[in-house]
C-alpha cells in the first residue's frame, strides 16, 4: 500500500505508509524532491516522519495534508483519548520537527479522528467521520489554528443521521471549507451529501446533493475546491455502468451544477 495516498506541492511529493511490516501498522511518512530537467525528474529524499507516539495499529499517514512548508498528518486510530479515538500531528517539512499535536476534543471509542486532513495557511482542518455527537457515526470536522493549536469551529453534520459519514473527506480553500458526507440518505440510502462552510462564521453557504442519486452511489467520496468551483466524485455512481462512477462539477457561489464526468467507454462489469 506504499503511495496509496499521495499529495503534490510544488517540486516535491508526500507518500504515506500505513502498513510497514516491522511496524504492525504503526506508519511512516516520506517527502521526495523532484529534481532535475522537464521530462527527466528524479526524487531524492528529503524528509521521513516516525509516529511521535508509535503504537500497534494507529494508522500513521492514513491521510496527510501539505501546505506551503508544513506537514499535517493523521494517526486515525490513536488511542491517547479513547480507543481508536484519534490524533493529527503538525511537522515543519524541512526540519522534519513536530509542531502540533491536534487531539480529538469530543473523544470516544472508534471516532477516527483525523480520518480526512486538509491544511491552508495557518488553519488545519480535521475529520472525524465516525463522530457520535449528533447521532451514531453521524460524523465531525474541527477547525484548528496551525500556530497556536487552539480550537477554531466545530462542524457538526448539518442533517445528522446514523452512519452518514461526514468528514469523510474534508476541503479547505481561503475561508471556506468543503466537508463530504458520502452515506448521507437525503436522495437515497448512502447516495451522499456534501457541503460548504464559511470557516470564519461556520455559516453552512451551500448543500450538494447527488444529481443522479441512487442507494449506494457514495457521492461525496473524494472532493476538491478550486477558483469558485467544486468538484465533486461519486465512485460508485451507475450511470455509465454499474459502480463505474462520475463527479460532478459545482459552482460554489449558486450551487448550481455545472457539468457532469463519466467515466468514457463504460462498459458493465
Amino acid at each position: 500500500m506504499f503511495g496509496q495516498l499521495i499529495a503534490i506541492i510544488s517540486k516535491a511529493i508526500a507518500f504515506a505508509r500505513r502498513n510497514i511490516a516491522v511496524s504492525f501498522l504503526i506508519g511512516v511518512f516520506v517527502i521526495l524532491s523532484a529534481k532535475g530537467a522537464s521530462g527527466q525528474a528524479f526524487f531524492t529524499l528529503s524528509q521521513t516522519f516516525i509516529n511521535p507516539i508509535p503504537k500497534e495499529f494507529d494508522l500513521f499517514g492514513g491521510a496527510i495534508a501539505l501546505s506551503g512548508n508544513l506537514v499535517l498528518i493523521s494517526a486515525p486510530n490513536n488511542d491517547t483519548g479513547a480507543i481508536s479515538s484519534g490524533t493529527a500531528y503538525l511537522f515543519d517539512a524541512t526540519t522534519g520537527r513536530k509542531l502540533q499535536t491536534f487531539s480529538n476534543p469530543t473523544p470516544s471509542r472508534g471516532d477516527n479522528f483525523s480520518w480526512s486532513v486538509a491544511l491552508s495557511e495557518n488553519r488545519a482542518l480535521i475529520g472525524t467521520d465516525s463522530d457520535n455527537t449528533s447521532a451514531e457515526n453521524s460524523g465531525a470536522a474541527y477547525l484548528f489554528d496551525t500556530i497556536t493549536g487552539k480550537l477554531l469551529q466545530t462542524f457538526l453534520n448539518p442533517t445528522p443521521a446514523e452512519n452518514d459519514r461526514f468528514g469523510s473527506s474534508v476541503v479547505l480553500l481561503a475561508n471556506k471549507a468543503l466537508i463530504s458526507a458520502p452515506l448521507d440518505d437525503i436522495k437515497a440510502q448512502d447516495s451522499g451529501a456534501v457541503y460548504l462552510f464559511d470557516i470564519t462564521t461556520s455559516k453552512l453557504l451551500q448543500t450538494f446533493l447527488n444529481p443522479s442519486p441512487e442507494a449506494g452511489d457514495a457521492f461525496g467520496t473524494s472532493t476538491t475546491l478550486f477558483g469558485n468551483f467544486a468538484l465533486i466524485g461519486a465512485p460508485s455512481d451507475n450511470t455509465g455502468a454499474k459502480d463505474s462512477g462520475a463527479a460532478y462539477l459545482f459552482d460554489i457561489t449558486t450551487g448550481k451544477l455545472l457539468q457532469a464526468f463519466f467515466k468514457p467507454h463504460s462498459c458493465t462489469k
